[in-house]
């Protein structure tokens, strides 16, 4: 919690304005209404400031405006514990004692050391001797090593300008220049938080990611950040804790504890690590990067943190607008058309149109796509586990002069096919499926059936392993089912994306190609195709489909008229 006291000395007005951590209104109409709700009349610019941070209080002398203290409110607001008390450390060695004293230091931060569970001068020798001087004490047997003196050593070379012990840590000022502050922008950025409490810290505590002081080989529990969060939240280990919060620039990143929810937390705080390592680099995309990246997690549907690592380090699998007009004019250079005439469109119809064809998304950050780079996992190990099933009706033509023909068939003219009821071809699953087999096995298609066909810049092609063609009989009719296995769960323009690949594959691809083979049975030769040109075509989901058709009674309490001529025959 952060408390500013506000007194102006000509009028005699005192005011008194608490907030926790989400900083004053920065409008001035906005500062208007909370003064009037605070009961504290002009003017709004006061004489005298106390600021206090926690234990450490400043005198702030102005006049200052209240958007400054805004400013400065709104970047303490997202301190994590280890900046906290850099923070205070830093201003009592600095003699922190103005506005833009703080600001500057906030600036600053990384020209401070801060050694954690450091807090007196004999627990700094004993550090320093680990450390620093671990060279020239490691001959020194232990024996006469139980007669130095950790403290002296502590001591030595101490300066209090440049060194302090705070809340049982040290730190230490490694440059004595500071640079400029500007208190328009946010210092310490993150894009991703965590509030970690215990039992005797039940308010807890907020860790940043990537977590600093944690070299590669150490695991996140020997960093610097979380022996400082360890030591306010009065804990022995990560065993002692539990994560309560998560706050992200990128709303799916906020909701990551929801997804891992089976996890030690050592193993939590590892994948938020590496993705905060991502995040850092993201810069190097240039300005767009954050929104890039924002855009592709809404695209993939992403609130995993191992995948969100992943996307971070495959920025080349996506291409990105900023906007519908930039995306539509991206398009317009790439085909050489002038920058000057490129003004002459209406961009964003143009846009839409060109984003409708080419399977992109529009997100709330910028228009992406998936082009035909190659995604490489690091992090994430997808399961294939998830399985989607599909409905859709099916076309059983048979000749019209063979015996299924003659009897069941519904021939139009004697130079088509005749079209059979589904109810009679559920007699034939067993063999249409059979060739539908032959049929994938025959073009090396067994294993992932349909999927290797996905377009490239589509982004489902890493996300689904396979797509099955067959038929199966549900309520005695015989329809046609696409099993899917999926990587992931799929969003809703990812599943829109994937039904159109696979209405697309039965009409003018695979299944293009299959109804122009006739699948032999006894009663006659069969074609069967998983595509209708009418409006009664769909493509539904298993429980939508299964949902809709209430399922009725077993064959044999239903009347048998519609049995294929052998089956009557041999009393079948």
């Amino acid at each position: 919690m952060y408390e500013i006291l506000i007194h102006d000395m000509d009028d005699g007005i005192d005011g008194n304005l608490t907030f926790l951590g989400k900083g004053l209104p920065a409008s001035p109409t906005a500062i208007e209404e909370m003064m009037i709700g605070a009961k504290v009349p002009r003017p709004y610019i006061a004489h005298s400031y106390s600021f206090r941070l926690n234990e450490l209080n400043s005198q702030i002398t102005g006049p200052l405006p209240l958007d400054k203290l805004n400013s400065l409110a709104t970047l303490l607001s997202g301190l994590s514990e280890y900046e906290r008390i850099k923070l205070e450390g830093a201003a009592l060695l600095t003699n922190c004692g103005s506005i833009e004293d703080c600001a500057k230091l906030l600036y600053n931060l990384d020209s401070f050391d801060l050694t954690p569970n450091v807090g007196d001068y004999e627990s700094l020798g004993r550090y320093l001797a680990a450390n620093d001087f671990a060279n020239s004490l490691a001959n020194c047997p232990a024996d006469a090593m139980e007669h130095f003196d950790y403290d002296l050593l502590g001591r030595m070379g101490w300066d209090d300008s440049t060194n302090a012990f705070i809340k049982g840590h040290h730190i230490r000022d490694m440059e004595n220049e500071l640079r400029e502050s500007n208190l328009n922008i946010d210092p310490l950025a993150c894009y991703m938080k965590m509030r970690l409490c215990s039992d005797a810290n039940p308010d807890g505590v907020w860790i940043k990611f990537p977590l600093s002081g944690m070299a590669a080989v150490d695991a996140p529990e020997q960093s610097d950040e979380l022996h400082v969060a360890l030591a306010s939240l009065k804990a022995e280990s990560l065993a002692e804790c539990r994560a309560v919060e998560s706050v992200s620039e990128y709303p799916g990143l906020s909701r990551c504890l929801d997804t891992h929810t089976d996890i030690p937390m050592e193993q939590l705080l590892w994948k938020a690590h590496n993705l905060g390592l991502g995040l850092d680099e993201l810069s190097q995309y240039g300005k767009d990067a954050h929104a890039k990246f924002a855009a592709a997690l809404e695209y993939e549907g992403c609130s995993n943190l191992d995948f969100a690592a992943d996307i971070s380090k495959n920025f080349r699998c996506y291409d990105f607008a900023p906007s519908i007009e930039a995306y539509a004019e991206k398009y317009l250079l790439a085909k050489g058309v002038d920058t000057m005439l490129a003004s002459c469109f209406d961009l964003k119809k143009l846009g839409d149109t060109l984003a409708a064809d080419s399977g992109a998304v529009i997100t709330e950050s910028g228009v992406i796509s998936r082009n035909d780079h190659d995604f490489v996992f690091d992090y994430y190990r997808p399961a294939r586990e998830k399985e989607i099933r599909l409905y859709c009706p099916l076309e059983v033509r048979t000749d019209p002069d063979s015996t299924l023909g003659q009897q069941y068939g519904d021939c139009p003219n004697e130079f088509e096919y005749a079209t059979i009821s589904s109810s009679v071809a559920r007699h034939y699953e067993r063999e249409i499926n059979a060739q539908i087999k032959r049929d994938m096995d025959g073009h090396g298609e067994q294993e992932r059936g349909l999927a290797p066909y996905l377009d490239s810049g589509s982004g489902l092609k890493d996300k689904v392993y396979s797509i099955k063609p067959s038929v199966e009989v549900w309520n005695n009719e015989l329809w046609g089912v696409v099993s899917i296995k999926t990587t992931t769960d799929m969003n809703r323009h990812q599943m829109a994306e994937l039904d159109d690949h696979v209405i697309s594959q039965f009409s003018d691809g695979w299944g293009e190609h299959f109804e122009q083979h006739p699948i032999k049975t006894r009663d006659g030769d069969l074609y069967v195709s998983f595509w209708q040109s009418g409006d009664g075509y769909f493509m539904k989901p298993e429980q939508d489909f299964k949902g809709g058709c209430p399922e009725m009674g077993p064959p044999e309490q239903q009347i048998q008229n519609d049995s294929p001529v052998w089956e009557q025959t041999m009393g079948m």
